[in-house]
């Protein structure tokens, strides 16, 4: 196991190599020394955030390689965040992601973005990337992507007459939407 970024020099004596005949190889003379650095594949996030409205069914965050390789390279990934996966608010459960050989990106997909009618804060999905194989992780590891919400309240409030000297009266206001954590007038 050779440690990645590292230049190397291999010395090989003359008859290091034989053919079936147990003839040298000929291409090599004494102490020949070949000189090679390793190079280490990178992978990690393209962007490290990106949002849309609750109403974008689905969303891909694109993970690349430094460069390409002749393994499959993969990385785990772990989701929290304060939106509610399992279908509460999308759908993406801890997983790897596999690069093919020869590709250099891959997408990890939040899918089932819920359109609520609720009013609520914009919440989040982050992506954590982690135990990497084949490669080593880039410096993005992290990706934000935002849930943003996209539904506004309209308050109706009940008509009434009364008198200035009435004292307490009560109205009553009704929202067309549920307002996540209630509001103030």
């Amino acid at each position: 196991n050779l440690r990645v970024n590292v230049n190397y020099a291999v010395q090989i004596a003359g008859t290091a190599i034989t053919d079936t005949f147990g003839n040298n190889y000929a291409g090599i003379a004494d102490n020949t020394t070949l000189d090679f650095t390793t190079i280490n594949v990178l992978i990690g996030f393209t962007a490290t955030s990106s949002g849309a409205a609750e109403s974008v069914s689905s969303a891909s965050l694109e993970v690349g390689l430094s460069t390409s390789s002749t393994l499959t390279t993969s990385v785990d990934y772990t989701v929290t965040g304060t939106a509610t996966g399992g279908g509460a608010d999308y759908t993406l459960a801890n997983g790897t992601l596999d690069i093919a050989s020869g590709n250099t990106t891959g997408n990890i997909d939040i899918a089932n973005i819920i359109d609520d009618a609720i009013v609520e804060a914009d919440e989040t999905v982050i992506v954590t990337l982690s135990n990497p194989v084949n490669g080593a992780l880039a410096t993005n590891t992290v990706h934000t992507y935002s849930i943003q919400n996209n539904d506004q309240v309209d308050i109706t409030i009940s008509s009434r007459t009364v008198n200035e000297d009435d004292g307490t009266v009560s109205i009553t206001l009704t929202a067309d939407y549920a307002v996540q954590g209630g509001f103030s007038v």
